[in-house]
Protein backbone atom coordinates (compact mmCIF):
# COMPACT_ATOMS: atom_id res chain seq x y z
CA UNK A 1 0.00 0.00 0.00
CA UNK A 2 2.83 2.37 0.84
CA UNK A 3 4.39 1.95 -2.61
CA UNK A 4 1.02 2.21 -4.34
CA UNK A 5 0.19 5.44 -2.54
CA UNK A 6 3.64 6.92 -2.94
CA UNK A 7 4.62 5.98 -6.47
CA UNK A 8 1.71 4.88 -8.59
CA UNK A 9 -1.68 6.12 -7.45
CA UNK A 10 -0.76 9.36 -5.72
CA UNK A 11 -3.69 11.13 -7.40
CA UNK A 12 -6.31 8.59 -6.34
CA UNK A 13 -8.40 10.27 -3.66
CA UNK A 14 -9.07 8.26 -0.51
CA UNK A 15 -6.92 5.23 -1.31
CA UNK A 16 -6.62 3.24 1.91
CA UNK A 17 -6.09 -0.33 3.00
CA UNK A 18 -9.08 -2.57 3.72
CA UNK A 19 -7.64 -6.08 3.49
CA UNK A 20 -4.17 -7.34 2.58
CA UNK A 21 -2.90 -10.87 2.13
CA UNK A 22 0.27 -12.67 1.11
CA UNK A 23 -0.10 -15.69 -1.18
CA UNK A 24 2.12 -18.20 -2.91
CA UNK A 25 2.07 -18.24 -6.73
CA UNK A 26 0.94 -14.62 -6.72
CA UNK A 27 1.36 -14.28 -10.50
CA UNK A 28 -1.33 -16.92 -11.06
CA UNK A 29 -3.62 -15.31 -8.49
CA UNK A 30 -3.19 -11.86 -10.02
CA UNK A 31 -4.16 -13.24 -13.42
CA UNK A 32 -7.20 -14.88 -11.81
CA UNK A 33 -8.21 -11.59 -10.14
CA UNK A 34 -7.92 -9.76 -13.46
CA UNK A 35 -10.07 -12.43 -15.13
CA UNK A 36 -12.72 -12.41 -12.38
CA UNK A 37 -13.03 -8.64 -12.21
CA UNK A 38 -12.13 -7.74 -15.81
CA UNK A 39 -15.44 -5.98 -16.43
CA UNK A 40 -14.72 -3.75 -13.44
CA UNK A 41 -11.16 -2.79 -14.36
CA UNK A 42 -10.40 0.91 -14.65
CA UNK A 43 -8.64 1.07 -18.05
CA UNK A 44 -4.83 1.26 -18.03
CA UNK A 45 -4.59 0.83 -14.25
CA UNK A 46 -4.47 -1.85 -11.57
CA UNK A 47 -7.66 -0.40 -10.06
CA UNK A 48 -11.09 -2.03 -10.12
CA UNK A 49 -14.48 -0.39 -9.60
CA UNK A 50 -16.05 -3.21 -7.63
CA UNK A 51 -17.75 -3.71 -4.26
CA UNK A 52 -14.87 -3.98 -1.79
CA UNK A 53 -16.79 -6.46 0.38
CA UNK A 54 -17.10 -8.84 -2.58
CA UNK A 55 -13.34 -8.67 -3.10
CA UNK A 56 -12.63 -9.23 0.61
CA UNK A 57 -15.06 -12.14 0.65
CA UNK A 58 -13.36 -13.73 -2.35
CA UNK A 59 -9.80 -13.12 -1.13
CA UNK A 60 -10.62 -14.55 2.29
CA UNK A 61 -11.26 -17.91 0.61
CA UNK A 62 -7.71 -18.15 -0.75
CA UNK A 63 -4.96 -20.02 1.03
CA UNK A 64 -2.90 -17.13 2.29
CA UNK A 65 -1.30 -15.28 5.16
CA UNK A 66 -3.36 -12.33 6.29
CA UNK A 67 -1.32 -9.13 6.55
CA UNK A 68 -4.03 -6.57 7.33
CA UNK A 69 -6.02 -6.50 9.54
CA UNK A 70 -3.96 -8.87 11.67
CA UNK A 71 -6.27 -9.53 14.60
CA UNK A 72 -9.33 -10.78 12.70
CA UNK A 73 -9.83 -14.47 11.91
CA UNK A 74 -10.48 -15.73 8.39
CA UNK A 75 -14.02 -16.76 9.30
CA UNK A 76 -14.80 -13.36 10.80
CA UNK A 77 -13.42 -11.55 7.72
CA UNK A 78 -15.59 -13.65 5.42
CA UNK A 79 -18.71 -13.32 7.61
CA UNK A 80 -18.29 -9.56 8.05
CA UNK A 81 -18.00 -9.08 4.28
CA UNK A 82 -21.01 -11.35 3.69
CA UNK A 83 -23.09 -9.46 6.28
CA UNK A 84 -22.19 -6.11 4.68
CA UNK A 85 -23.17 -7.38 1.24
CA UNK A 86 -26.51 -8.63 2.62
CA UNK A 87 -27.16 -5.29 4.37
CA UNK A 88 -26.52 -3.45 1.10
CA UNK A 89 -28.90 -5.80 -0.74
CA UNK A 90 -31.59 -5.37 1.94
CA UNK A 91 -31.23 -1.60 1.73
CA UNK A 92 -31.49 -1.69 -2.08
CA UNK A 93 -34.56 -3.95 -1.95
CA UNK A 94 -36.37 -1.47 0.31
CA UNK A 95 -35.97 1.16 -2.40
CA UNK A 96 -37.64 -0.98 -5.07
CA UNK A 97 -41.26 -0.53 -6.09
CA UNK A 98 -43.45 -3.01 -4.19
CA UNK A 99 -44.57 -6.10 -6.10
CA UNK A 100 -48.22 -5.29 -6.78
CA UNK A 101 -50.58 -4.62 -9.69
CA UNK A 102 -50.45 -1.05 -10.97
CA UNK A 103 -52.73 0.79 -13.39
CA UNK A 104 -52.15 3.88 -15.42
CA UNK A 105 -54.87 6.35 -16.25
CA UNK A 106 -54.37 8.72 -19.16
CA UNK A 107 -56.38 11.65 -20.33
CA UNK A 108 -55.99 12.38 -23.99
CA UNK A 109 -56.06 16.06 -24.80
CA UNK A 110 -57.20 17.16 -28.21
CA UNK A 111 -55.13 19.92 -29.65
CA UNK A 112 -57.08 22.40 -31.73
Amino acid sequence: MYNLKRNVYVNVFGLKGKFAIEVEDYDEKEILIHELFSKNNVPNTELFAVDIELVVQWLSLLERRQIFPKSISNEKVFNTATDKIQQDLDKANKLLIPDEIYYISEKILKLQ
